[in-house]
């Protein structure tokens, strides 16, 4: 049955991890996993992304290693490659940044989430406003 493994509180409201489950109460499971609850839901790997831009699609790998909850990596799209930097990764929430040069100089900020092997968000581009971002886990 259900066992209230840890509880806290969050929002004026409490929640429960609940057999690996994110719940309001122990009778009712939400789908979403707790990284420390499935370990195919860790940020670790790489990830095929797609960034939605002004200047339509750009394709690129995203490697990420996660430190606790510092998430570490590069990103490579278009021949060019940077490290990420700002990186967090709180269980299935995941934020970073990164420094391009092309088209313009600018800092791209992600934020995104974790389902199974599905990474999707949003990606702030300076002056340009907002976008998504989706990826998808790299077999290894």
């Amino acid at each position: 049955m259900f066992a209230t493994v840890n509880t806290w509180s969050m929002t004026r409201s409490r929640r429960y991890i609940v057999q690996g489950f994110l719940a309001r109460s122990p009778e009712k499971r939400y789908a979403r996993f707790e990284a420390t609850g499935n370990p195919n839901m860790t940020a670790d790997g790489d990830w095929d992304l797609v960034v939605t831009t002004p200047l339509g699609e750009r394709r690129g790998v995203l490697s990420l290693k996660t430190e606790g909850k510092i998430l570490l990596g590069r990103q490579t799209a278009d021949g060019n490659s940077t490290e990420i930097f700002d990186g967090v990764a709180d269980g299935t929430v995941l934020s970073w940044k990164i420094s391009i040069t092309d088209p313009m100089p600018m800092i791209l900020k992600f934020s995104g989430s974790i389902e199974g092997d599905r990474l999707s968000g949003t990606v702030a581009l300076g002056e340009f406003g907002d976008s998504s971002f989706s990826g998808t886990r790299v077999a290894s």
